[in-house]
């Protein structure tokens, strides 16, 4: 299983997400628009991870959902956005993706899942620099993409432990949200 920690955007975000994306289709030939259904906010990424190795993983997802979930009753809203390459918004790229500016609290809940993995003896972060991102399109190669900051209000209801599926003929890969039965019962 490949993993990683994401913010899923609430209702009202993704469709501000796409009135966004449809004022820069037209400037976008040859992309691949990610799929609503897989937008989140990457929070971080685990990697590949044996199936029985993730049932502890799962119980520590659960306890920080349910923290996130009290914490953040009506969802964390973001607000400082700059649209652009990834992983540099500056930079030419094969993906275009949202990226959240200087925001604490996101990086509290990055530090609450590096301690969740060390607890799971998973390990850290690596060691790059990360920023936390939401994929909107790729391309097949190296390209330079539209960059602008967007006063746009993002808000984020879950916070969620997923599996990325790989792509069936040449299409995005699927993003699942993983629970424990998902994955005790084999539906993961």
């Amino acid at each position: 299983m490949r993993l990683f920690v994401a913010l899923l955007p609430d209702g009202a975000s993704c469709a501000s997400l796409i009135r966004m994306r449809s004022r820069f289709a037209h400037r976008l030939e040859e992309v691949r628009w990610v799929p609503v259904e897989n937008w989140h906010l990457t929070l971080h990424f685990i990697g590949e991870i044996e199936r029985r190795s993730v049932q502890a993983l799962l119980g520590e997802a659960a306890a920080l959902d349910r923290a996130f979930s009290l914490e953040h009753p009506t969802g964390l809203e973001a607000a400082a956005v700059r649209l652009g390459g990834f992983p540099d918004p500056d930079t030419n790229g094969r993906t275009w993706a949202l990226h959240l500016m200087d925001s604490a609290i996101i990086d509290e809940w990055r530090c609450r899942w590096r301690e969740a993995l060390t607890r799971c003896g998973l390990g850290t972060a690596p060691t790059a620099t990360f920023l936390p991102h939401l994929t909107m399109a790729r391309a097949p190669r190296q390209r330079s993409w539209p960059t602008q900051n967007l006063p746009l209000g993002l808000r984020f209801n879950r916070l969620a432990l997923i599996d990325s599926r790989p792509a069936q003929n040449g299409a995005m890969p699927c993003y699942v949200p993983l629970s424990s039965e998902s994955v005790s019962s084999g539906t993961s």
